[in-house]
């Protein structure tokens, strides 16, 4: 039987392949354990989480894009770019997977060092730079929450702060005592039976109720916990859940020294989701209705004097270009009331100097005016002019203030600023970003502004939140009081 050229062409093809001694013959049935003592012996040489490297790992190596745990090649699938950034070796030794193993480590080692440059590490930026490059996470800000959202489930995890594979089930980062599962331990899904309502949940918060996305996060992480300790405790699914489950949920959490705050916001996460089962007819009765809310203290941030403000905002430079911006900057945030995140994504056709009013997007992305006054319409003239044509750069955008190089300025950018100018006008006040906004509505009501009026120009959509979020000084509430009680009246 005759074989024709290109029949004869393959088998050549074929052959040459098989006896290359950069394929691994056997990549496709790589032991998930061999994977990992590999990356666990590599990680902390390039100071990096193995657990976090191994679920990289998994994401790329996975040909389901819902797959829970699938190292089918043992691969980290860079591109070529990528690989001949970090490496000399040719780019067709990827076939062999301890060598792309070694190379993806060392290309996730130098992005950790691109985003350290600038102070905004975290293990879900790495996961954006290593998914859709360094450079369009910059683009959008370093926020992972405006990049595209990934299909594959476990860079959706990552992408939220939480794990995968080998990771820690719970929030990076956070704060709690909370004990760690060790390495080489595996990590616990959320139960399957829990997670359809879960996710018909999430769906209706962000597309009904409007919440942001980073609130319908902290959703998301908050009863992904809930439902693991559940089952845990032998309750099947939602519908199974008694008063005393979630009882003992809190319980556990207070035995590892979650903050009061902590505990409010994941039992406010149970509570919405309890309400949305009840409507949608899945629950006959509130299972949260008798649970007592946790007992915390608020600590608001430092609150400055008239006297102590007057100091800080003439503290910036107003010669060179910078301190224009600075002094415009602290004045908008103090005179308007704005949040850091606010002031840093405001584009200059929001404001209006002439007419003296500012549209402002805040949580939720609600829209809301506040009013802008005499200085700080002054100041932002004075940065218009004179400050902010000399920041512009290639590329810059419309927002209102600028770093120096031509970007809009970062939130921690701000934190930086607000600390700086604190101590260089003698102030010894733990002052912050937020510490603006909160002086900005405590003077407002020192001087007898309407509470309903501070609300609104605060965009708090409860009023409650603003009357615990303002303070008032006991000098005028003891005026209050002399000057309208009728008992105290009578005794002078």
């Amino acid at each position: 039987m005759r074989i024709s050229n290109g029949l004869r062409l393959f088998f050549v093809i074929l052959l040459g392949c098989t006896s290359c001694k950069y394929l691994d013959r056997n990549a496709n049935f790589i032991p998930e354990e061999k994977v990992w003592l590999k990356i666990k012996e590599l990680g902390p040489v390039h100071r990096l989480n193995p657990a976090f490297i191994y679920a990289i790992c998994h994401a790329e190596s996975s040909l389901n894009a819902n797959a829970k745990s699938s190292v089918a090649r043992g691969m980290m699938q860079l591109t070529e770019a990528a690989w001949q950034d970090v490496t000399q070796l040719h780019y067709r030794q990827a076939f062999e997977w301890e060598t792309n193993v070694e190379v993806g480590i060392l290309y996730l080692s130098r992005l950790k060092g691109m985003l350290e440059s600038v102070n905004l590490f975290s293990y879900p930026r790495l996961a954006a730079s290593y998914r859709y490059g360094y450079g369009a996470l910059r683009k959008e800000k370093f926020m992972v929450s405006r990049m595209k959202t990934p299909v594959n489930r476990i860079y959706r995890k990552l992408f939220s702060g939480l794990s995968s594979g080998r990771l820690n089930c719970l929030e990076m980062g956070a704060k709690s005592k909370v004990k760690r599962r060790e390495k080489g331990e595996a990590g616990i899904e959320l139960p399957s039976a829990f997670e359809k309502e879960l996710s018909d949940f999430l769906a209706w918060t962000q597309l009904e109720k409007g919440l942001a996305k980073n609130t319908v996060n902290s959703y998301e992480n908050d009863l992904i916990q809930c439902a693991q300790y559940l089952h845990g405790q032998g309750v099947s699914n939602w519908q199974k859940v008694k008063l005393v489950n979630l009882s003992n949920w809190l319980a556990s959490l207070t035995e590892h020294e979650y903050a009061a705050a902590s505990l409010s916001r994941k039992l406010s996460a149970v509570r919405m989701l309890a309400k949305y089962l009840v409507g949608e007819g899945i629950l006959t009765e509130d299972f949260t209705e008798l649970l007592a809310n946790p007992k915390k203290r608020r600590q608001l941030p430092d609150c400055l004097t008239i006297e102590e403000m007057e100091r800080f905002l003439s503290a910036p430079d107003l010669n060179v270009p910078l301190g224009k911006r600075d002094r415009a900057l602290f004045e908008l945030m103090y005179g308007s009331g704005l949040r850091v995140s606010e002031i840093c994504a405001l584009p200059m056709t929001s404001v209006d100097c002439d007419e003296g009013y500012a549209r402002v997007f805040g949580k939720g992305s609600k829209e809301r005016i506040v009013p802008v006054g005499r200085h700080a319409s002054t100041a932002i003239r004075n940065y218009l002019h004179g400050g902010r044509p000399q920041l512009v750069k290639d590329g810059t955008g419309g927002e209102l203030f600028l770093s120096m190089r031509g970007k809009a300025i970062s939130r921690k950018m701000v934190w930086v600023l607000v600390k700086s100018y604190a101590r260089k006008a003698g102030i010894e006040k733990n002052l912050s970003p937020h510490g603006l906004r909160h002086s900005f509505a405590t003077h407002l009501l020192k001087g007898g502004a309407d509470v309903r009026a501070v609300q609104e120009m605060l965009g708090h959509a409860d009023i409650g939140t603003t009357q615990v979020y303002t303070q008032v000084e006991v000098e005028r509430l003891l005026d209050e009081h002399a000057n309208f009680h009728p008992m105290a009246q009578k005794n002078e």
